[in-house]
């Protein structure tokens, strides 16, 4: 077996070039700083993370109960006009909810208002709503999705809708039509 020593030559020293033996470094160390390090890291970058993700969630679902209450929105305006064509009266103020002894002051024949509206809106089954119709034409729509957030779509009744269930929603526009 060979007995060669590696040399280096430190420059540190001003005027000597004296040769020194290289030192091996020893390497388990650096095997504990990096899972140290990542233990250290990890948990600060999950607690930035995971709140921002948590906010993407909640906003994406919220938004997805708005459309579906502009959905209800529009096909509650459908059903309408398809329901004055019919020579239906259709005018007046009233409110229509997926929960029939909830409905409000209404002189048209319901059952015939659900089954047109159950052609454009598909979600009508699995989603509690109502909504509020002034003058032949829907002014307002409320809807709790199968995932417990409300959605809102407001035409012209003027409702302030933030952080309010289904409940409170339809007894403001209670409030709003009378």
């Amino acid at each position: 077996m060979n007995n060669y020593k590696i040399y280096f030559f430190d420059a540190s020293s001003a005027g000597s070039a004296a040769a020194k033996p290289y030192k091996k470094r020893p390497r388990g160390s650096a095997i504990l700083a990096v899972p140290g390090m990542l233990g250290l890291i990890l948990p600060v970058i999950i607690a930035i993370i995971v709140p921002s993700m948590l906010g993407y969630v909640k906003k994406s679902k919220t938004s997805s109960a708005h459309a579906t209450a502009s959905s209800a929105y529009k096909a509650a305006n459908t059903a309408l006009v398809e329901l004055d064509e019919k020579d239906i009266d259709v005018y007046g103020s009233y409110i229509i909810s997926s929960d029939p002894s909830k409905n409000y002051n209404v002189d048209l024949d319901v059952d015939e208002f659900y089954e047109t509206m159950d052609m454009y809106f598909s979600d009508i089954y699995n989603t509690q709503y109502f909504v509020v119709c002034e003058d032949g034409m829907c002014v307002f729509a409320a809807v709790i999705d199968s995932t417990g957030y409300v959605g809102t779509y407001d035409y012209d009744l003027g409702i302030d809708t933030e952080g309010k269930d289904l409940e409170e929603l339809y007894e403001e526009a209670l409030d709003k039509l009378y």
